[in-house]
């Protein structure tokens, strides 16, 4: 009996890893409740489940509230550009889906070209965003150029987090555990990208130096 309770043992362990799932996800849902923080709330979610879930380190709560803090502001940016640019994409394709001839059909293409711009760059945004430090401008650059750079990866990342939305949509009270298990499939995919692209080094005093970081792991 008390082999059941040590916090080793493989049941309590998947216990232990279901609970910070569900509760990851209920404050992703809670911080996202004014709309606007969605943005910040995403970021916070992604850079929570990789260090707590997938690497055990740290606590969800404690994890969680820093990256939504430290990414506030860039992460609100990003997720008011992201609406803007969807919004726009969508009353363009209407207005071109009104045209006949040539012209219709080209502006279709053209604002569909566009629309996969804002999804590529959203998908990639808030990854990046919990994992470097850069300015805004370098923030939606490197977004774009990972999404086309990797753009096989990049289908299948829009399809992880279309099937998220789609399950909170169609099953009740799904928000329990689908926003950290979609972002935990998500990352699967997102951190062998995200690594190539993170120095696995440092340099002091002239010397190399092996970092130790849980990213990198």
């Amino acid at each position: 009996m008390n082999g059941f309770f040590n916090l080793d043992n493989p049941v309590m362990r998947f216990l232990t890893k279901l609970f910070d799932v569900m509760y990851l996800s209920i404050l992703w849902v809670v911080f996202s409740m004014p709309i606007v923080t969605i943005g910040a709330s995403s970021t916070a979610m992604y850079y929570t489940s990789v260090k707590v879930i997938r690497r055990d380190r740290g606590y969800v709560f404690q994890e969680f509230w820093k990256s939504f803090k430290v990414n506030f502001v860039q992460a609100t940016i990003s997720w008011v550009l992201v609406v803007a640019g969807v919004l726009l994409f969508y009353s363009n394709m209407r207005f071109a889906y009104g045209l006949e001839g040539k012209m219709g059909t080209l502006l279709t293409v053209l604002y569909a070209f566009m629309g996969v711009l804002v999804v590529g760059c959203g998908i990639y945004l808030f990854p990046v965003l919990s994992r470097f430090t850069m300015k805004m401008r370098a923030l939606l650059k490197t977004s774009l150029f990972l999404f086309f750079k990797h753009f096989p990866r990049s289908v299948l990342l829009v399809v992880i987090v279309a099937a998220g939305v789609f399950a909170m949509y169609l099953v009740r009270f799904s928000f329990f555990v689908v926003p950290a298990c979609t972002a935990l499939v998500f990352s699967l995919v997102m951190e062998p990208i995200l690594k190539l692209y993170t120095p696995h080094e440092k340099v002091e005093d002239g010397e190399e130096v092996k970092r130790d970081e849980w990213y990198l792991e």
